[in-house]
């Protein structure tokens, strides 16, 4: 399987650090003990989180995959498997 390093800077208010840093803790787990669970953020755009995001090392022709939206429009889900 190809791997890729890329860098992803985020800038979101300080008191979603924990949350947001668990669940991206929460996907390495999954992974690296062979793991499938949902690993989910709630994404408060009416609130605070507002997060900004600036990713480097992609390739000059990535183009992202268009998530799934569920039936009921509370969530957004990929899945690459």
């Amino acid at each position: 399987m190809d791997k890729r390093t890329i860098n992803i800077q985020a800038t979101i208010p300080e008191r979603w650090l924990p949350d947001f840093v668990a669940m991206l803790k929460a996907m390495e787990y999954c992974g690296s003990v062979g793991a499938s669970r949902w690993v989910c953020l709630y994404s408060d755009g009416d609130g605070d989180f507002r997060p900004k995001f600036n990713i480097s090392g992609l390739p000059n022709d990535f183009e992202p995959t268009k998530g799934y939206d569920n039936t009921d429009q509370s969530r957004i889900e990929f899945d690459a498997g």
